[in-house]
């Protein structure tokens, strides 16, 4: 009794043993087929998110490194546990074949391999479950990021100017050393127009900042610098951003010029013979030595080293073909610094309007006031291409209300320089005022409120 006994307790023994280690080992190979599977698909399983209260674009990208360099970390391990666990299975299948007949072990290996299995595969679906979940979570996120930037061309972008464009076209890239010549002009710029005791001490000040500031740190990755250089270099794409949402839509630069000059043939503008940028700078500086405004201002505002305005066209792609809205950008034109500076005395006769909203939060207070019942409709009007529709005599005719006969001499001045250049061409803009200024929408405004007062 005693030699069926022991070797008994040794089966049991050995057996819940090596029935443990072949369930470690089932698990352990779901596990490291997972973890494979979410390597591949770029995906962070949840016990490897990274928290912290910093939230930042940086931030989230150093998470995500973390997350990633963890999940590798997690998979090694996973590698030499396996291994460790097979060794260890083996031994006790060596002592269990030993200490057993042939068909005890027979049965007993058999029984606990069917046992195992079922395990095994019970464990392979909560995982597979738990990756569909990840993978729907995760990817939607990646499609989203991915949906930021829409190919329109007939290339195709590779990982780097995809991560690139993904970060947006206002992503300020460090550069490898601080642009010193360009600090200094900007600067001298800036306090040309000072007292010589305040310009020179500014100069002095600058040259410490310069001096003491540390080297930019790289904040683009190897690749995405490639891909920066190689987008500079491709003249066969134009990468703007979308008119409307948070996308970046690249674009055949054949495509591109063809819809702007389909938007050129417009009768509301009219191609120009040569450029009026130095005729309009010396109208500009005769009428403000003319004007009543401060010597001071005049300096200030009187245009030096200027070029033409500049047009391009913003897609539409939430619209059928895609179609351009025309910009034109205004800064460093003639007219530029006095059209905001005239902005800024017209700001002050706009906004006393009922009608007028001043930003989102003020049109919810409004709506919290107003109570609609069920016989109500509700109608809204819109202007379509404002500024091309905005009558600039009428205009006039309003502010010499309210200004005397020198200013608005400057008035009209920035109204009707209306011209802009586009791929080495000068047009005018027939109608309305000109687009991109910064005083045309205020202009518009002020028009609008007197019409909305002969109207209602």
């Amino acid at each position: 009794m005693f030699f069926w006994v022991f070797p008994r307790c040794q089966y049991v023994i050995c057996r819940r043993f090596g029935t443990m280690y072949q369930f470690h080992l089932q698990r352990l190979e779901v596990d490291f087929t997972f973890l494979l599977r979410c390597r591949d698909h770029h995906i962070i399983p949840r016990f490897l998110h990274i928290h912290h209260h910093i939230r930042s674009r940086a931030a989230t990208r150093i998470y995500q490194r973390t997350s990633f360099a963890l999940l590798h970390e997690r998979i090694q391990r996973n590698r030499l546990e396996l291994d460790s666990t097979s060794r260890s299975l083996l031994e006790i299948h060596l002592r269990l074949a030993n200490t057993l007949s042939t068909a005890h072990w027979g049965l007993i290996d058999q029984l606990t391999f069917n046992k195992a299995s079922y395990v095994g595969d019970a464990h392979k679906i909560r995982q597979s479950q738990k990756f569909a979940r990840l993978a729907k979570k995760q990817l939607s996120v990646t499609a989203t990021l991915k949906n930021t930037v829409i190919n329109l061309s007939n290339q195709t972008l590779d990982d780097g100017t995809l991560s690139l464009l993904q970060k947006e076209l206002n992503y300020a890239v460090a550069p490898r050393a601080p642009p010193i010549e360009e600090m200094i002009t900007s600067i001298e710029k800036a306090v040309r127009a000072l007292p010589m005791e305040q310009a020179e001490e500014a100069r002095h000040e600058s040259v410490r900042i310069i001096k003491t500031t540390a080297t930019t740190k790289n904040n683009l990755t190897k690749n995405e610098r490639t891909a920066l250089r190689s987008s500079k270099n491709n003249t066969q794409l134009t990468i703007l951003p979308a008119d409307k949402g948070n996308a970046t839509v690249i674009l055949n630069s054949t495509d591109y010029i063809t819809k702007i000059t389909t938007l050129l043939g417009d009768s509301a503008y009219k191609k120009l013979d040569k450029d009026p940028t130095e005729s309009i700078e010396r109208k500009t500086i005769k009428l403000l030595k003319k004007s009543s405004l401060p010597e001071d201002l005049r300096k200030q505002l009187q245009p030096s080293g200027t070029r033409a305005p500049r047009l391009y066209g913003l897609p539409k792609i939430h619209k059928e073909g895609v179609p351009l809205r025309p910009i034109v950008s205004n800064t460093g034109a003639p007219t530029y610094q006095l059209a905001k500076r005239l902005t800024g005395f017209l700001s002050q006769l706009t906004g006393n309007s009922t009608h007028h909203v001043k930003n989102s939060s003020h049109f919810i207070q409004i709506l919290d006031n107003i109570q609609v019942q069920p016989s109500d409709l509700m109608v809204s009007f819109d202007v379509i291409s404002l500024f091309t529709k905005v009558p600039v005599e009428d205009s006039l005719s309003l502010l010499s209300h309210h200004f005397t006969e020198d200013i608005l001499a400057l008035f009209k001045l920035v109204l009707t320089s209306t011209y802009f250049c586009f791929n080495g061409q000068h047009f005018e803009q027939t109608d309305g005022v000109a687009m991109g200024s910064p005083l045309s929408p205020v202009i518009a405004n002020f028009y609008i409120l007197l019409f909305q007062r002969s109207a209602l």
